[in-house]
């Protein structure tokens, strides 16, 4: 009488057969897992390993404005402004929309002592829609540095446009307080 045994499956023919029953990742599925990696770890405060992921998707994804966007915020972040320059202008490139990445663009050049190149890419984008507040607004922010006097007009016009802009009246007040006109400042960040 003959007995039948179950076949033995070995640990390394156990690899074998999970890695050829495994699906095959596509090539986007490790820069978008890095990158989803990376947000929760910016999300928990862990800056430094989100930055390493970071780096690794935007090297990765190139024209995805989305993380060349967020490189270019964890660069900035420790000061590494050329590099985030660049993020930014692939961001913005890939996306001329992206309002975010264009005036990160603007600030971050205002930041790394470019203030001229700064005032220039504003104005052109001002150009483009002359009464736009957010528009009006970065230039006011790239001026600032550059030319109070056309910084104050430029925040006075983006209140004229729009009433509500905290962020105007508080800059306004900033550019009064800095010129000396207190009294000014003060009745503008009131607002």
């Amino acid at each position: 009488r003959k007995m039948t045994q179950s076949p033995r499956v070995t640990p390394c023919a156990a690899l074998l057969i999970f890695a050829i029953a495994a699906p095959a990742s596509s090539p986007q599925s490790a820069p978008q897992a890095a990158y989803t990696r990376a947000l929760q770890l910016e999300k928990d405060g862990n800056y430094p390993a989100a930055l390493a992921l970071l780096w690794e998707a935007a090297g990765a994804m190139p024209r995805d404005p989305d993380v060349q966007q967020r490189l270019g915020e964890a660069l900035e972040r420790i000061g590494a402004l050329d590099p985030a320059i660049e993020a930014y202008r692939r961001a913005f490139a890939a996306r001329p929309d992206f309002v975010r990445a264009d005036t990160s663009l603007t600030l971050v050049l205002v930041k790394a002592g470019r203030g001229a190149e700064a005032v220039a890419r504003a104005r052109g984008r001002v150009a483009e829609a002359p009464t736009d507040p957010d528009r009006l607004f970065t230039l006011g922010l790239a001026l600032s540095e550059q030319d109070v006097d056309e910084a104050l007009k430029t925040f006075r016009r983006v209140v004229a446009l729009r009433p509500e802009h905290a962020l105007a009246h508080y800059n306004l007040g900033l550019v009064l307080k800095r010129v000396d006109r207190a009294g000014d400042a003060i009745e503008a960040l009131r607002r």
